[in-house]
């Protein structure tokens, strides 16, 4: 029987492990820091920056409040039948020596979400001014997770722009 060289112990929330790769203790990385690798095609996203603008709708004693917000999140707590957040959350990036915007966008509707993607200079982001965020208002995902796979699925819809035809896996992070 061969013993492995490392002990590794995973508890929720933490990874603990003596002798590990650092591969096994990085789970999640800053959106803004993610390389996305389509495996069919080899072919690199890399994330530079990310923007969001997103929503919450809440019903005030029967009247509709909507709550919009590009850095910080508003708090909800005490509110009642709040819903959200609705919106965009953009993702500025390299693909090969091209600038590319990947937009993941949620609705209030089915199917919920989709990602499109958008070359530099197309009339979809020409001119948006987006407040990038920095530091921890940069949200943090999953590693590999099928969820945050820029990919065509028939609850989101076909990727169209630069990145459509591929499945850009979160693989890594820079």
């Amino acid at each position: 029987m061969k013993i492995s060289r490392f002990i590794c112990s995973i508890v929720p929330g933490l990874i603990a492990c003596i002798g590990c790769p650092l591969a096994l203790a990085t789970t999640t990385c800053p959106l803004d820091h993610v390389v996305f690798t389509d495996q069919d095609s080899g072919r690199t996203f890399v994330a530079k920056r990310v923007a969001q603008d997103l929503i919450y709708r809440c019903n005030h004693a029967g009247t509709l409040q909507t709550y919009h917000f590009s850095r910080h999140q508003p708090r909800l707590e005490g509110i009642n039948d709040c819903r959200g957040p609705f919106g965009d959350t953009i993702v500025q990036g390299r693909l090969g020596d091209k600038t590319v915007f990947a937009i993941y966008s949620t609705e209030a509707g089915a199917p919920c979400c989709s990602w499109d993607s958008f070359a530099a200079r197309d009339k979809a982001v020409v001119g948006k001014r987006f407040v990038w965020l920095t530091g921890t208002d940069v949200r943090r995902i999953e590693l590999n997770d099928p969820w945050y796979s820029i990919s065509n699925t028939p609850v989101r819809g076909p990727v169209t722009g630069p990145l459509a035809g591929g499945e850009y896996v979160p693989g890594k992070c820079r």
